[in-house]
């Protein structure tokens, strides 16, 4: 692992403590951007798992009604239904949660 991966994963791991205590009005599309460049990360699995790991306390940050960037939601289930993998499975059930908190449960379905 190179210093700037090592930074990238800790940046990941962080990013959705950082929503928390962001104004997500003003800085929610930045966030977003960030965020999705983590999940969609070219060269390090570690940074693309980890991100999808925190997946569910990134989108919590933010209130009901609020317009999540479809990227990320289009990313957390085609990621979830495309996998057998076990870890993303584990994964995807954990932060599931924060999603039907987030876009409530009319919104059920879609996740």
């Amino acid at each position: 692992m190179d210093k700037e991966e090592r930074v990238r994963k800790t940046c990941a791991d962080q990013v959705a403590e950082i929503a928390k205590v962001s104004s997500v009005d003003k800085q929610a599309e930045s966030l977003f951007a960030v965020y999705y460049r983590f999940l969609k990360d070219p060269t390090s699995k570690l940074v693309r798992g980890t991100a999808f790991q925190n997946i569910g306390p990134f989108i919590g940050a933010f209130k009901k009604g609020s317009q999540i960037d479809s990227k990320i939601v289009d990313f957390y289930v085609n990621t979830t239904e495309a996998s057998q993998n076990k870890e993303v499975c584990y994964h995807a059930s954990f932060n599931f949660p924060a999603f039907v908190y987030v876009f409530g449960s009319d919104e059920w379905p879609r996740f």
